[in-house]
């Protein structure tokens, strides 16, 4: 198999069909949590159930967590099974444990400016709509401004992330983003609760806010990004919600020919994700396409054609671990690429190109 490093491009096979609504569960993840009682579901009104009774017991759970309860094992059993629940006691507040269980939760947008990679993936792959799978909360819906989603996936490994999806997807179904005067009252009607790096950390129930949902600089674009979804939120034919690690997801879908777009964030990198679990991550990809689909996989982003990755373009990854040395790091991508560093476009310079060839079209039109 031949692989990629900036706009992954992978083919592989689907199999489901397309639902109105589904929530897909890892089966690790189906036997940590006692709510949970099957990998699949796609009835809105059960999908819902599940959530309000996920927040009921975790909000005892992290409060013992966070040490503002006493701690008390049956308790903790109602949130998580009593066979996991070793792996998951008294964890740290900043452990994946704590993340999983939904005590730690990552709500802000850390990535500058994603929507120019998928302006981009767009100039690239000129295709009216696409099948969408993304980590975080707000590059989802920033992806299909940009390339158009005909369904969208919302990945995460914390349940809180998938559980706010859920809550804002009503928001705005509702159409309740619409009036800029009411955009902040109604905002707040979205329920965090335990936002990571915040003042609000200890805090089992939290009112959504821009400061909690985008950094400073961005703030005034992220609201941008948000009222443009509003209006168009009608055009995508189904939500889809996958509880689970990036390597462990359910990656297929009703073998339409429209290409997969894969918003991995920094999620792939060495800290975060094994070299195991990246091949488990391509793995599960390769057996959820058919040999004439394509998917792109975006950390700031890596592509796969065929059965053969190669990088369409790449950027410096800055370090910002510090236990890692350099002021750059690489990814797993760099490992099977068939491309040659020194024929590799940087992406803004690809970015450029593409925009001026563009605006040369039009000019002539």
């Amino acid at each position: 198999m031949r692989y990629t490093a900036f706009l992954l491009l992978l083919v592989f096979k689907a199999i489901v069909a397309i639902e109105p609504v589904e929530l897909r569960v890892s089966d690790k993840l189906k036997n940590d949590f006692t709510p949970i009682n099957k990998t699949f579901y796609n009835d809105p009104v059960e999908i819902n159930e599940l959530f309000t009774s996920l927040r009921s017991s975790s909000k005892t759970y992290c409060e013992m967590v966070v040490k503002n309860r006493r701690w008390n094992k049956s308790l903790a059993y109602a949130h998580i099974s009593p066979s996991s629940f070793p792996e998951y006691s008294r964890s740290c507040q900043h452990c994946n444990n704590s993340i999983m269980a939904g005590c730690w939760n990552f709500f802000k947008m850390n990535d500058r400016r994603p929507d120019r990679d998928f302006k981009l993936i767009k100039m690239i792959y000129n295709q009216k709509d696409h099948d969408c799978y993304s980590v975080g909360f707000l590059q989802p819906y920033i992806m299909h401004n940009e390339i158009g989603c005909h369904s969208i996936t919302m990945l995460d490994f914390d349940w809180k992330i998938l559980d706010a999806h859920w809550q804002f997807i009503q928001l705005l179904r509702n159409r309740a983003l619409v009036n800029p005067y009411t955009f902040d009252m109604n905002l707040a009607k979205l329920k965090l609760s335990y936002v990571a790096f915040d003042d609000d950390a200890n805090k089992p129930e939290v009112a959504a806010t821009m400061k909690i949902l985008c950094k400073n600089r961005q703030r005034e674009e992220c609201r941008a990004f948000i009222s443009k979804f509003q209006s168009t939120v009608e055009n995508v034919n189904q939500f889809r919600f996958n509880l689970s690690s990036l390597h462990e997801a359910d990656y297929r879908n009703n073998g339409s020919g429209r290409i997969k777009v894969i918003f991995l964030s920094n999620a792939i990198e060495d800290i975060y994700t094994s070299k195991e679990d990246f091949e488990s991550l391509l793995k599960h990809l390769h057996y959820s396409m058919n040999t004439d689909e394509k998917a792109v996989l975006v950390h700031h982003a890596g592509g796969h054609l065929g059965n053969q990755i190669s990088t369409l373009c790449k950027d410096k990854y800055r370090n910002t671990v510090r236990a890692r040395p350099g002021i750059y790091y690489e990814t797993y991508f760099e490992e099977v690429t068939i491309s040659k560093k020194k024929t590799i476009t940087t992406c803004e310079a690809l970015l450029k190109q593409k925009e001026k060839q563009a605006a040369a079209f039009e000019s002539h039109r």
